[in-house]
């Protein structure tokens, strides 16, 4: 994989262990990459964002965005 990746997580997610994104992420080849765990202080900690899907959305709308411009 080359192509940029964004990976995030949440550190209280009861379904994809933190170990096993951490494992995922350090797997990718690509050099453009970032793994955003969110905690639980600051929302998102659960899987998928699901505690504060705004949080996540935003996280990936940022992120989307900041590949895509010109």
């Amino acid at each position: 994989m080359t192509c940029p990746l964004l990976l995030t997580h949440g550190v209280d997610d009861k379904q994809v262990p933190t170990r096993d994104a951490r494992e995922l992420f350090n797997a990718v080849g690509s050099r453009d990459k970032t793994l955003k765990i969110f905690t639980v202080r600051e929302g998102g900690s659960r899987h998928c964002q699901r505690d504060n899907l705004s949080l996540g959305v935003t996280c990936i709308s940022d992120g989307l965005m900041e590949k895509l411009k010109p």
